[in-house]
């Protein structure tokens, strides 16, 4: 017969299991898997736990749950050991990115642990059915402010907040173009939230409990608010699809020549990924479309560079039709000091390079090493060859004989919604993503990254066109909607011009209308949190005899709190 400590142990393991388990299942949600339903049920062993735990113990869960999710769901990292990364750091880096980012679903655990506090038995009547419906909504809430602060603090890592699994479910998305993508996880956990509270009740009930309810309002709330969701979206989606039906069009190829990554040394590959883009531009110049786009850091040699320029030049003119390229480029400022950037070419028609934009949002330990300006020694490990310089803000370029205007991003910027949302605000009526995944082809990292870039399109009612090498080249409409994947290929398709573009209440405001607000009210339940836990620490010690921390006697009496006492 085990004893009381053998079957605690056995439990506690058994739990963290659990938070494991349902954490893998949740990643399950995401590509490549693409099980978009998961994610409406997997958090709830989680928000059972945290009801009926300490906010030390709601740490540990969500932590756990969110290891487990990370390291599955970022598994395409290791691809990096195929393209020149040694396999230890490559695993270092997935362990470590993967432990950082539960860190926030840890926090999450412990802020909801405590506000829960043991689950709604302790109140009964209207306070009962008030913390049973608001308290979801606050837990909710919370969430949504953690994935805001991992999105943004130390320059973020805004990648598969819950809101991404949903892609596949365009009604619910719609709700991005209120309050961002944090605003679809809201609903979410909310519905996980709802489905908990009648887990705890329905259990209660069966065992008898004399202070259970069956009453399901959180339950009945949250599906009130899909249900509200998916009617409204359901209406969006066919009005933006009947504006886009009579709208004027522009015409956009892409192309994808399915390069190899740039520590690929074998010159056949190479020869057969530039003679791919120089047949399928080609092919994409006989439809005359209005812009040609091809992949992030596409030219073969950096810019400036005469001969280089004279080639793609020709090109475009001969073609009828300008160019949007990607390349490393290199330019000396005033003091002599050389900058590298990420940037983006517009080569025109009329023989000029009509535009140029740098890439804003660097990839830490991968475009730069942080610090590496100052410790200029750092730039030798930097994964590319090169450090990087970040460029300043937005640029718009004129298309279609300046009646179209159109504004690049470059590979991970359209993770960032910010950045989404300042090209809009300049003037662009299209976005443009050129990137390169072939550093992780053959994982899931290219779809994850197309799912984060269809709510860059919703949040800012714009259509986006993504030109990816090894990745998902498609057309985003302003609600989400993708157009066939050109793997390994081209496409040119008319793209509609909204009637009204950033438009959309989240363009207009940006996160000031969800995201920081929700991370306003974490941040704020956190130090409540340590306040009382301080509070508490202070009158254990003073009622035990054992001065608290910092304690100084009275200077008048002498006396001490164990002689008070």
């Amino acid at each position: 017969m085990s004893s009381p400590e053998t079957t605690a142990k056995i439990k506690k393991a058994a739990t963290y299991l659990l938070c494991a388990i349902t954490g893998a299942a949740l990643s399950l949600a995401f590509p490549d898997a693409n099980q978009s339903d998961a994610a409406w049920f997997c958090l709830v062993p989680l928000l059972v736990m945290i009801r009926f735990s300490k906010p030390r113990e709601g740490f540990r869960f969500g932590f756990v749950f969110g290891l487990a999710f990370w390291l599955l769901s970022l598994s395409w990292l290791m691809e990096l050991r195929h393209n020149g990364g040694p396999v230890l750091l490559v695993t270092f880096g997935l362990i470590g990115l993967s432990t950082w980012c539960a860190m926030f679903m840890g926090l999450f655990g412990m802020a909801a642990s405590y506000l829960w506090q043991g689950g709604d038995s302790a109140t009964t009547g209207w306070r009962r059915s008030a913390f049973e419906t608001g308290l979801p909504v606050v837990v909710s809430l919370l969430w949504c402010g953690t994935e805001y602060l991992r999105s943004t603090l130390l320059t973020g890592f805004a990648w598969n907040a819950l809101g991404v699994s949903q892609t596949s479910l365009l009604p619910v998305v719609q709700v991005a173009s209120l309050g961002g993508v944090y605003a679809v996880s809201f609903v979410i956990v909310l519905v996980n939230s709802g489905i908990a509270g009648a887990g705890v009740r329905m259990w209660r009930n069966i065992r008898g409990r004399s202070e259970s309810s069956r009453r399901h309002l959180d339950l009945m709330l949250s599906l009130v608010v899909l249900l509200t969701v998916m009617v409204w979206g359901t209406h969006r989606i066919k009005a933006l699809r009947l504006d886009e039906a009579r709208a004027d069009t522009v015409s956009i190829g892409a192309v994808n020549p399915s390069m190899p990554c740039i520590f690929v040394s074998n010159d056949d590959e190479w020869h057969a990924g530039y003679k791919a883009l120089s047949e399928y531009t080609q092919t994409l110049g006989m439809f005359k479309p209005d812009l040609i786009v091809w992949p992030e850091t596409v030219l073969y040699a950096s810019m400036p560079n005469a001969q280089l320029e004279a080639n793609v030049l020709g090109f475009a003119q001969t073609l009828g039709t300008p160019i949007l390229a990607g390349g490393t480029e290199l330019w000396t400022d005033g003091a002599g000091v050389e900058h590298v950037y990420n940037s983006s070419f517009l080569f025109g028609t009329n023989g000029v390079i009509e535009g140029v934009y740098r890439k804003q949002h660097l990839v830490p330990f991968g475009e730069y090493i942080p610090a590496d300006k100052t410790l200029t020694f750092l730039q030798r490990f930097a994964p590319a060859g090169v450090s990087c310089s970040p460029g300043k803000g937005p640029v718009v370029m004129a298309i279609a004989g300046g009646t179209v205007r159109v504004s690049p991003l470059i590979c991970f910027e359209d993770t960032v919604a910010s950045l989404s949302r300042a090209a809009v605000k300049a003037g662009a009526t299209i976005l443009i993503t050129q990137s390169n995944d072939a550093w992780f082809f053959g994982s899931s990292e290219p779809k994850q990254h197309h799912a984060q870039a269809v709510f860059r399109a919703v949040e800012n009612g714009v259509p986006m066109v993504r030109s990816s090498n090894r990745g998902v080249t498609a057309v985003l409409t302003s609600y989400g909607a993708s157009s066939k994947d050109a793997e390994g290929g081209f496409f040119s398709h008319p793209v509609p011009l909204v009637a009204n573009p950033g438009g959309t209440l989240y363009s207009r405001c940006g996160d000031w209308i969800f995201g920081i607000p929700c991370a306003l009210l974490f941040c704020g339940v956190l130090a409540v949190m340590i306040r009382n836990t301080r509070k508490r620490v202070t009158a254990r010690s003073y009622f035990s005899g054992i001065p608290p921390r910092n304690f100084v006697p009275d200077a008048a009496t002498g006396l001490s709190i164990s002689d008070r006492s």
